[in-house]
């Protein structure tokens, strides 16, 4: 039985008496009860470890004391705070981040980010990423480079603003530029006649999906998500309802939804596509759940199997492969269109792109300069 008149009440806590030289602590914090490690031999042990977990909580160090695995006195290293950073990290708009980009993350940590794995969080310094950032410098990838450098440094504020840098630390990752670091290389865009000519010669079953990609600017996820119940015919053309997109993480596949809001859109499709794809659909299941770019043995479809026949067809075409992918598509249909005279808000909704920002990346130059050039002043002069 409980000896209530042993029970000693604190601002913060409180301590009862269980039994010879058994005492356990016990505290409230955000609705919830938690209770000591163990029953302490002494009083003083009990308050002690009280006063300990106040602490925390005036930091913003505080964590869970019924996981036995966490140590709240314990500073962690940058892979634990790292891991729990990317699961707790949310997006502009308020929500998680998908598998997808959960995984790149931990990867990063695991990789280019490795070395600092057992770094405890407090000691990762100003000279000590200066140094990280100079390696991966001398490695020559700047893009791969900067993206690392972009999650140290989100990483490494939120240990600032949770108080593990100490209260007039700033972040250590201020190495100028780092974050737009790149290469500059150039991702060879292929144009719409190439697209064309290789959905003739690739293997049957995919022609289909890459002219739908090019001709829609569909996401690989968003057009291999998609099923019969997402095609409507419309007169003469079809319209695409992209509400879900697939993902491959850890060797299975994620369905979830595009990539943003935007990406939750109706995709019209050219009526060049009709008759391609009312064939393509007469082959498939009636049920309306059916997946309309499957896999050979059912099931959705795999990046690297497209990429490799993609490959393959460019060179029986007598194409370059160079820039030839599954995402290329996308390029090749954002370039057409912005190319016929679409402008950038009308690119971002092609694409069903959060911002013109991320629309630009897609679209790229066709050396059309002379022709626009020529075609200032028509009319007027």
């Amino acid at each position: 039985m409980t000896n209530t008149r042993n029970k000693k009440y604190r601002t913060f806590g409180s301590v009862a008496q269980k039994g010879a030289n058994k005492f356990q602590a016990s505290y409230k914090f955000q609705g919830k009860t938690y209770y000591g490690p163990k029953r302490f031999p002494t009083r003083t042990e009990a308050n002690n470890w009280l006063a300990t977990e106040q602490s925390l909580i005036s930091q913003g160090k505080w964590t869970d004391p019924k996981f036995p695995n966490t140590v709240n006195t314990a500073t962690p290293n940058f892979k634990t705070f790292a891991l729990k950073h990317i699961e707790l990290q949310t997006t502009a708009s308020g929500t998680l981040l998908k598998p997808s980009t959960r995984a790149k993350y931990v990867s990063y940590v695991n990789a280019g980010l490795a070395t600092l794995a057992k770094t405890p969080i407090d000691k990762i310094s100003k000279s000590v990423v200066d140094q990280i950032w100079r390696e991966w410098v001398a490695n020559g990838r700047l893009t791969t480079a900067s993206k690392h450098y972009k999650l140290l440094h989100a990483v490494m504020e939120r240990a600032r603003k949770d108080g593990w840098l100490g209260d007039n630390s700033s972040n250590p990752c201020q190495v100028r530029g780092a974050q737009n670091a790149s290469t500059k290389r150039t991702l060879r865009t292929p144009s719409l006649e190439e697209v064309v000519a290789l959905a003739k010669v690739i293997n049957p079953r995919f022609s289909s999906l890459v002219l739908l990609s090019a001709f829609t600017g569909l996401r690989f996820g968003e057009v291999t998500a998609l099923r019969r119940k997402h095609f409507s015919r419309q007169s003469d053309r079809y319209l695409l309802s992209v509400v879900e997109a697939v993902t491959f993480v850890d060797g299975q596949f994620v369905l979830g939804k595009p990539k943003s809001a935007s990406g939750i859109r109706t995709a019209v499709v050219s009526t060049k596509l009709t008759n391609l794809i009312d064939e393509h659909l007469s082959q498939l299941s009636e049920d309306p759940n059916t997946l309309v770019f499957a896999a050979a043995r059912g099931g959705y479809l795999r990046n690297d199997v497209l990429n490799k026949a993609m490959n393959s067809a460019a060179k029986r075409a007598g194409l370059d492969p160079l820039g030839f992918s599954p995402h290329s598509l996308r390029r090749a249909g954002a370039t057409e269109f912005a190319n016929r005279g679409a402008n950038i808000a009308e690119v971002q909704e092609y694409l069903g792109d959060s911002s013109a920002a991320a629309a630009l990346r897609y679209i790229n130059t066709t050396n059309r300069s002379i022709e626009l050039v020529e075609r200032i002043g028509d009319g007027i002069l």
